[in-house]
């Protein structure tokens, strides 16, 4: 406990027993006078030399040490952000750029006192952690060999694994962290080797232990679907969900392979849709516009270009959007072209 408001204290109950009221005013009076000589003092601002930060706002308690003053206000300058430009990492933070920012949070000059180091202080943006950059390497490798957003990979990797890693900075450069030689096998609890690139040359390699999740939508049933009934958004919807074996996950039917198929079993309700699950619908008469021996109109695209052939022969009965065989019958050649309309096939974009 504070000596002072002890003695005070003393004072004000001795005062008290021993009947003395004007003893006891005084001790009043000066108490609030200290209190008031206390509220009127600035708040002590000492600048740091430097600080090390990945962050492009700070706050001041951050870069500086604060003491003195009423408490109130310094909680409220110490909480106060500066900014950093990011593509500056030795950008200095000035004394006149720190004053400026508590003249516009509203307080008076009277209020606080800068101290310490009164030119600039040096704030040093510290390379990116080692942990950070062979997280982000795994998230990018695995988001592209499955093709889905950096976003959807979750991984993790012990502290103790990286603190033995003495990573080698040549020409004090930051390396790039690549995962090497590796598929979509990293899904699950991997050793996964990873090399550091300095200007496009390989200049360490090490090996970690990595757990990976990744989230995929898939496709799965809201009532239960009986053997042959058409699939539709009507019995059916996608929910993203986690993974951490790829090889079970890529059995699973994806939200655009679904629609239109049949189920070649019956379907139980809440029933994730793997491949095995599903196939096309056979194809009835109506269905097919264009026939085999049909004579079909050519359309070849080639960007704004277009151009008809008739007079070519349809080697397969098609639906629209089958890819089918078309003879030309002048230069007696095969080409494959997509069926679009009653006897039109398309060939290009």
């Amino acid at each position: 406990m504070d000596r002072k408001f002890l003695t005070t204290t003393m004072i004000l109950w001795c005062a008290i027993f021993c009947g003395n009221r004007q003893l006891a005013a005084q001790s009043f009076q000066t108490t609030d006078s200290q209190t008031t000589a206390t509220d009127q003092l600035p708040v002590r601002i000492a600048l740091l030399p430097k600080i090390e930060t990945n962050n492009d706002v700070v706050q001041l308690k951050d870069i500086a040490q604060l003491s003195g003053g009423p408490y109130a206000n310094r909680k409220r300058m110490s909480e106060l952000d500066l900014s950093i430009e990011p593509d500056q990492p030795n950008r200095a933070i000035t004394k006149n750029e720190t004053v400026a920012r508590l003249l516009l949070a509203g307080f008076q000059r009277s209020q606080f006192q800068i101290v310490g180091y009164e030119s600039t202080l040096r704030a040093v943006l510290s390379t990116p952690p080692l942990k950070n950059m062979i997280l982000a390497s795994v998230a990018q490798h695995v988001s592209k060999s499955l093709k889905i957003d950096d976003s959807d990979v979750f991984v993790t990797v012990e502290q103790n694994q990286i603190d033995k890693i003495e990573l080698s900075l040549v020409g004090a450069k930051t390396p790039n962290i690549v995962v090497l030689n590796h598929g979509d096998e990293i899904i699950g609890k991997k050793q996964v080797e990873f090399g550091a690139f300095v200007d496009d040359k390989l200049t360490q390699q090490f090996r970690l232990t990595v757990s990976t999740t990744v989230r995929i939508p898939i496709a799965i049933t809201n009532r239960p679907i009986e053997r042959g009934e058409i699939l539709s958004e009507e019995n059916i919807y996608v929910d993203k969900q986690n993974f951490t074996n790829w090889h079970s996950a890529k059995n699973l039917v994806n939200p655009d392979q679904w629609l239109g198929k049949v189920a070649r079993r019956r379907l139980r309700s809440q029933e994730r849709l793997r491949f095995t699950d599903i196939s096309n619908p056979t194809p009835t008469k109506a269905d097919m516009v264009v026939r085999a021996r049909d004579r079909v109109t050519v359309v070849f695209n080639k960007g704004s270009l277009k151009i008809t052939m008739s007079g070519a022969t349809a080697l397969k009965a098609g639906r629209i959007g089958d890819v089918i065989p078309v003879k030309n019958e002048k230069s007696k050649k095969t080409i494959y072209g997509r069926v679009t309309g009653r006897g039109q096939v398309e060939i290009g974009d």
